[in-house]
């Protein structure tokens, strides 16, 4: 190390060792430290390859994943103008993140619909925002170590497997990388204050905040790291050289455009998340309620981050808090916070640290409930980081103290990593499918009817209707009349035939809630089914007032009347349908059977043929122009498009006259060959 590097090394440490922390680089690393940056930027990528790789096996969950991917026609289709104008424009899934949408969007334009390359990409962005993080406070701070080890303790620490492991939390780990970015571009514009190191920040944070508006409090942290690491501010910073409080004024200043930012995004944020119905009334939640929750979750999350015993998807709200323990948590809360600030000349990280977990937990800690979790692992991701500082910084001064404290708190320091890894790697094996991870939720979290319901969905998706039932019917047993799980027991009955109980749970959950337009038409299918058309068309029409656009409903209301022998209506129907989507193939195809019925065979076939063009294997489009040339009399005809209905749906052969029947080809015979 040459003496101006050692020179200017001395001046970044206080008497007891401590850097200052100064806004480093500074120093232009030699080779060797330039070595050590690569080697711990490698270690890290192998972290979390070692812990994520396994997630380009898993599959996609039905929660939130078949909303923000696979089901979402805007995004699995991919990068478009369309899709880009919907991207800033929609309150999908009760939330503003554009930048999110682009992501997933740019994922299925490369990747389509298989489930690995997303995690995998979720995977990439983590181990770009752990050598971030390590860079970003060596860069601060001048401590290569330290910053090594909190970046070491983000990149493994099992309470972030939910915001990488998930697909639908892409928004976690892409606005961190963004925030980390502005953060990175903000010491470089506090060493050298002027508009073109500023835009950087603007558009940075731009970017991040709309992949998730939790950021909203970065412009704060920045605040926290003008006293610490930065110096901007304080006992021998920049303000105690200058005019001090004009430059504690001007440091506010500075961040107002950010805050304009985070204006526009809390009132988007507020908005679609108002529209979406999953902001919780204050009758719902009382304040009481949610500010005894708050300061228990506070504490309940630095527990988990110091101690992650055990993982889980949801955690219910509770009910009521006996007051001891808020009080408890609060006590808690202000002594810690009384002797981060007595200790914020000489040790000013555990101040910082302490506030930057504190803050950002702020917009997710319940005070504005959204949804009905009390805490989630995934809301810790960025407020961990500032825990991390704490611990390691004052380890690290503790064990200055001891003839062979480094040594020691090296090998814990290898210890600990190697079991949050491993229990990391653990966490992640159960998000390999949705029946795994809500079979593990209901193992790890009594009294838990979300992850009796989500496992009930997932088995749904796989066919496993019977096994689903009873999961919804523990759902009951908390909530005795919700109006979801009613439907849920109602759709898995009707999949497995039991059409009578499909019959009494669907009018049950519409005792619960009558304005359910979906359990309106399910209702009406079930009572088609069972040959009561005229009920089904009561109930049809009943979905199609409280959902005008339901395409699905005025094609199924067409089946009815037809089966009333109402065709004329039936026809207004199906054409009403069509309308709504003109994609529709079933309806065209239906509103062809109805002009064949009254012998309007040509329009029939217009009707058909556009049909197969929108699903060349409807196999009843082609039967029913089979029909139409059979009975004009064009044999040879209808016998093709029976054997072309035929081949797309084997069962229908016994409906096709014995002599229009096509043989199935069949397999030719070799010779045996001669030895």
């Amino acid at each position: 190390m040459s003496r101006d590097a050692r020179r200017k090394q001395k001046v970044l440490r206080d008497p007891l060792g401590r850097e200052r922390g100064a806004t480093l680089p500074g120093p232009r690393a030699g080779a060797r430290e330039r070595g050590w940056l690569v080697l711990i930027c490698c270690a890290l990528a192998l972290m979390t390859a070692a812990v994520y790789g396994q997630m380009g096996r898993h599959e996609f969950i039905h929660f939130d994943d078949n909303e923000y991917i696979y089901e979402n026609p805007h995004v699995s289709s991919g990068l478009s103008a369309q899709n880009l104008a919907w991207a800033f424009t929609a309150y999908h899934s009760n939330n503003w993140h554009p930048t999110t949408w682009l992501s997933h969007m740019l994922d299925c334009q490369l990747f389509g619909l298989r489930p690995g390359p997303h995690h995998l990409v979720s995977a990439l962005l983590h181990a770009l925002n752990g050598i971030l993080l390590f860079l970003l406070l060596r860069r601060m701070t001048g401590a290569l170590w330290r910053s090594a080890v909190v970046a070491a303790l983000f990149t493994l620490h099992p309470m972030h497997v939910e915001s990488v492991a998930w697909a639908a939390e892409r928004k976690d780990v892409l606005s961190t990388c963004f925030a980390l970015l502005t953060l990175w571009a903000y010491a470089a514009y506090a060493k050298r204050p002027g508009l073109a190191r500023y835009l950087p920040v603007l558009l940075l944070f731009a970017a991040g905040i709309m992949a998730k508006p939790m950021l909203v409090t970065l412009p704060f942290a920045m605040l926290l790291l003008d006293y610490w690491p930065l110096r901007r501010f304080g006992p021998g910073g920049a303000a105690a050289q200058g005019p001090g409080r004009r430059f504690r004024a001007a440091l506010l200043t500075e961040k107002l455009p950010l805050l304009a930012l985070v204006a526009v995004s809390s009132v988007l944020t507020l908005v679609a998340q108002t529209r979406g119905g999953v902001v919780r009334s204050l009758e719902e939640l009382s304040p009481a309620l949610r500010a005894t929750n708050a300061l228990v979750s506070f504490v309940r999350y630095a527990v988990k981050l110091l101690l992650p015993v055990t993982q889980a998807f949801y955690y219910p709200y509770p009910k009521e808090l006996p007051l001891a323990q808020a009080a408890g948590a609060g006590v808690v809360l202000v002594v810690v916070t009384v002797a981060f600030w007595r200790l914020r000349r000489t040790r000013p990280y555990a101040l910082v640290g302490w506030l930057w977990f504190l803050g950002t937990l702020v917009p997710v800690i319940g005070l504005v409930q959204v949804a009905t979790q009390a805490v989630a692992d995934r809301y810790s991701y960025i407020p961990s980081v500032g825990l991390f500082i704490v611990v390691v910084w004052g380890l690290a001064d503790l064990a200055r103290r001891w003839p062979r404290g480094r040594i020691i708190l090296g090998v814990a320091a290898g210890v600990a990593l190697f079991a949050l890894g491993a229990k990391a790697a653990d966490q992640t094996r159960y998000w390999r499918d949705g029946v795994t991870l809500f079979s593990r939720d209901i193992q790890v979290v009594k009294e838990n009817p979300m992850g009796y319901r989500n496992l009930g969905v997932e088995l749904c998706d796989r066919g496993r209707y019977a096994e689903a039932i009873p999961m919804f019917r523990e759902v009951l047993k908390t909530y005795p009349h919700d109006a979801v799980s009613l439907f849920d027991i109602a759709s898995a009955c009707e999949k497995t035939g039991d059409l009578q109980e499909a019959l009494r749970s669907y009018r049950e959950s519409l005792q619960s809630d009558p304005n359910r337009a979906d359990a309106h038409y399910n209702l009406g299918g079930v009572l088609k089914r069972l040959g009561r058309p005229q009920e089904a068309v009561v109930e049809f029409e009943a979905a199609i007032r409280l959902k005008p656009e339901f395409a699905a409903a005025y094609n199924n209301l067409g089946n009815a009347l037809s089966q009333l022998g109402r065709d004329s209506l039936a026809i207004v129907n199906y054409q009403e349908s069509i309308r709504r989507n003109p994609s529709y193939a079933e309806a065209h195809n239906n509103l062809g059977s109805t002009y064949r019925k009254l012998g309007r065979g040509q329009a029939a076939l217009e009707q058909f043929d556009t049909a197969l063009r929108l699903d060349p294997n409807l196999a009843a489009a082609e039967f029913n122009r089979a029909i139409v040339y059979l009975a004009s009399g064009d044999s040879a005809r209808a016998k093709r498009h029976f054997g072309a209905a035929v081949r797309l749906n084997p069962e229908l052969g016994a409906a096709v006259p014995p002599s229009l029947r096509v043989a199935p080809p069949t397999p030719p015979t070799t010779r045996p060959t001669a030895p």
